[in-house]
């Protein structure tokens, strides 16, 4: 397959999923919540417990049979890293797509404070100030663990033109510092922080939280292959970044909905 057409594909989902993702966000100011009273306190749902297990599992297995390295040798292979500079895949996909990201962002943020200098401090401004947080949370988390942690990309590695050896997360040789700080991948997580909206679709009873979780995945997923495709990140590098998204999203909805929800006043 051409990766000009590759490329074009993912780029073709990403506004596909971008769309959706505005869409759910946009149409559940207008979906009416359950009659009664209030939701009672959040707690891990099975779909949620699932996601994680798969995250852990994936870890393991791409460790195990060594998929990080059969998928960038692959890739490398046919490639030599040609997309690490392309329109489609720096341009747009990893530059475009996240100020996209953000605009959407700062339109909730925006409409936070419209919500809340009209209505004052009502359960629908919270619900959307907890979601925001969130996001913020997960990208933060990824992003300092990233600086923190000494791990290379794929294109920095002698296996791929580059000039390093692997040297591993709990391994690495203070004679190759710095390093490229290249795990998790804060591109995915960008995508993968959404999950969150599934989750604020979740304690707001929306039945459009299965599309939105969809849509983040979908997002996620995208910016990570195109990550992948540039030689910027190896496999695990996005599977960990959807890890820590989610367990923020869990953790925090544990936290902020720990005694329930009510609806008066929404």
């Amino acid at each position: 397959m051409s990766f000009t057409v590759l490329a074009t594909s993912l780029l073709s989902f990403a506004v596909f999923a971008l769309w959706l993702v505005s869409r759910v966000l946009i149409v559940d100011s207008g979906v009416e919540e359950r009659s009664i009273n209030t939701i009672g306190p959040y707690k891990p749902r099975p779909l949620e417990m699932m996601l994680v297990l798969f995250c852990l599992m994936g870890l393991v297995v791409v460790y195990k049979f060594q998929l990080d390295f059969k998928v960038a040798d692959w890739v490398y292979a046919q490639t030599h890293w040609v997309l690490k500079k392309s329109v489609i895949a720096n341009g747009i996909l990893h530059k475009l797509a996240k100020v996209s990201l953000m605009v959407v962002y700062l339109f909730l943020l925006f409409k936070l404070f419209l919500g809340v200098k009209k209505s004052g401090k009502t359960q629908k401004s919270y619900d959307l100030a907890v979601l925001l947080f969130t996001i913020g949370l997960s990208v933060a988390t990824v992003s300092i663990l990233k600086r923190m942690l000494d791990v290379d990309c794929p294109w920095d590695l002698v296996r791929y033109g580059g000039d390093k050896p692997f040297l591993s997360l709990f391994n690495y040789n203070q004679a190759f510092l710095p390093s490229a700080n290249c795990f998790p991948s804060s591109h995915a997580s960008v995508g993968f922080s959404w999950v969150a909206v599934y989750f604020y679709m979740s304690v707001t009873n929306n039945p459009l939280k299965y599309k939105a979780l969809l849509a983040a995945l979908v997002l996620g997923l995208l910016f990570g292959i195109t990550q992948q495709l540039r030689g910027a990140h190896f496999m695990s590098h996005d599977l960990s970044s959807l890890l820590i998204c989610t367990c923020t999203s869990m953790v925090i909805y544990s936290l902020a909905y720990r005694q329930g929800r009510s609806t008066d006043n929404a």
